[in-house]
Formats: C-alpha cells, sequence, structure tokens
C-alpha cells in the first residue's frame, strides 16, 4: 500500500513538472513570437498574405530564427498549417514560396494541411514534430 501511494505521489509531482515546463514553454514561445514580430515587419505582411490568399490556420518560424542562433543573412524558414480543404495548387512550393517573396522575405515557405500536421506531431523526425517542438508559432 505504501509503495503504491509513492507511486502516486512521484507521479502526481512528475505530473505537475510537465505541465509548468509546458506553461514556460507557451511563455516562452509567445515572448519569442512577439520579438520576431517586432523586428521584421515584413513578417507581419507574410502572416497576413498567408491569411488572406492560403487560408492559413497557423504559422511557425523554425530553424536558426527560430532559436536564436542566426546570423544577419540568414533566410526565414516558415511553415504554414493549412485548413484541412487547402488544394494541392495551395501546397504547391511555388505558390507558397511567392507568399515569401510578395512580403519582401528571403524565405523558405512551406505549407501543409492541418489534418496531416496534427497526425504527424508525435512521429518523430517530421517537420511537425520538430515544430512543437522547437518552432515559435507567430500566428
Amino acid at each position: 500500500m505504501q509503495t503504491m501511494i509513492i507511486g502516486e505521489k512521484r507521479e502526481r509531482a512528475l505530473s505537475g513538472e510537465i505541465q509548468a515546463n509546458a506553461v514556460e514553454r507557451r511563455r516562452h514561445n509567445n515572448q519569442r513570437a512577439h520579438d520576431l514580430l517586432a523586428g521584421e515587419p515584413k513578417l507581419k505582411t507574410l502572416v497576413a498574405l498567408a491569411k488572406k490568399q492560403l487560408k492559413a490556420k497557423q504559422v511557425w518560424i523554425f530553424g536558426s530564427r527560430a532559436n536564436g542562433t542566426n546570423r544577419s543573412d540568414s533566410d526565414w524558414d516558415i511553415f504554414l498549417v493549412l485548413p484541412n480543404t487547402a488544394t494541392d495548387n495551395d501546397l504547391n512550393p511555388v505558390t507558397t514560396w511567392s507568399i515569401g517573396r510578395s512580403a519582401g522575405l528571403i524565405a523558405d515557405v512551406v505549407a501543409e494541411r492541418d489534418i496531416e500536421v496534427r497526425s504527424a506531431i508525435n512521429v518523430p523526425n517530421t517537420l511537425s514534430y520538430v515544430l512543437h517542438r522547437e518552432g515559435v508559432r507567430v500566428a
């Protein structure tokens, strides 16, 4: 009985630690998103274009700009989460690249349907997995 109680206490403590880490990660992510948007006005333009032209549900930054290791000449790595109704043309790399170009950013812009992103969140070595652990959601 005592072993079970100790195990339950450890489990609750671990659960609390995981929740605290998640809260801290969200706070850090929100601050980083604010800093990225404030530091690059063209990023706001890209977000607006992605929402208007492709109906983007989410816009994520990943790579060196997200983790703060970028140089002044680093490009932007951007991931768009599109509605499940997005067409193949919406996902076309030329279409997504043109969003970055129209905004005036040197950017690699990748897009995927929401259902595909959600289904891969816990699959290692997928972009969805990396985004949800290291990326910064800016919209």
